[in-house]
């Protein structure tokens, strides 16, 4: 079973949909950053996505996942089709063309690029960031490509140039590896998949999709059919309050 992507904007998508291998835009970028031989080009990708991308930040500081689809426009102000969410995934094409985007716009991104070149075991990974004390930090979404013949987490959220955004797996995922102890915090896999293939590893893999963009307190509170008879918004800023102690633990991390 594949899950679906709740979030866009009235279109029904599959979380594999996610991943483009055949987009114009994606074969193109591939195509350009592919020199030498796979393990370049694999960093040039982890550089890339570092380099070139920016996590969205709205003026107060806090992560901007909204979206907004104007369509059929006859008026200045006035529109025969308007839709907005205050969570919404991008497309890989859409993050290149914008050059920002969440955790889970710039893992589609890294993945769609690595596959479409020489890397069919590359997955985008959704799962847990804890605290090595076990206190879940939020969810998140990163990238799993092998990598100088081990498995490495590129991290497309670390956006500061010079920054090593690639790690082995063995030690992100373990707590008590040095890397963990150092940094106080390790990811743990719910699910992983591709274009074609979903594969859930952990007790929410498929249902995480559906909490990611949701505040975790607001889940152990109410349940998730109860959080989401919350208002979106007050859903939404309670989930940027999260993502902001997520996102600032694993930049430390990667520094």
């Amino acid at each position: 079973m594949i899950p679906e992507c709740p979030w866009r904007f009235g279109e029904r998508y599959l979380a594999t949909d996610f991943v483009q291998v055949n987009n114009i835009a994606i074969l193109e970028k591939a195509h350009s950053l592919y020199v030498q031989d796979n393990d370049t080009f694999i960093q040039e990708v982890a550089n890339y996505v570092r380099d070139e991308f920016y996590y969205p930040l709205d003026n107060s500081g806090n992560p901007a996942a909204s979206g907004q689809l104007l369509r059929h426009g006859k008026g200045l102000m006035s529109y025969h089709f308007k839709h907005c969410v205050y969570y919404a995934w991008s497309f890989p094409n859409e993050a290149i063309t914008a050059g920002c985007g969440i955790c889970i716009d710039t893992a589609h991104l890294a993945t769609s690029l690595l596959r479409a070149k020489e890397n069919p075991d590359t997955w985008v990974v959704l799962g847990d960031v804890l605290a090595v004390d076990g206190t879940l930090l939020g969810r998140h979404a990163w990238t799993a490509v092998p990598y100088k013949k081990d498995i490495y987490v590129l991290e497309t959220t670390v956006h500061d140039a010079n920054v090593n955004n690639m790690i082995k797996a063995s030690e992100v995922y373990d707590k008590t590896s040095d890397w963990a102890q150092r940094n106080g915090l390790y990811y743990s896999v719910q699910a992983k998949y591709n274009e074609s293939e979903f594969v859930g590893e952990g007790p929410l893999a498929y249902a995480i999709i559906q909490i990611m963009g949701l505040p975790m307190k607001e889940i152990e509170l109410w349940g998730l059919d109860g959080t989401l008879r919350i208002k979106g918004k007050k859903l939404n800023k309670e989930w940027r309050r999260e993502e902001i102690v997520k996102q600032k633990a694993i930049l430390e991390a990667f520094s």
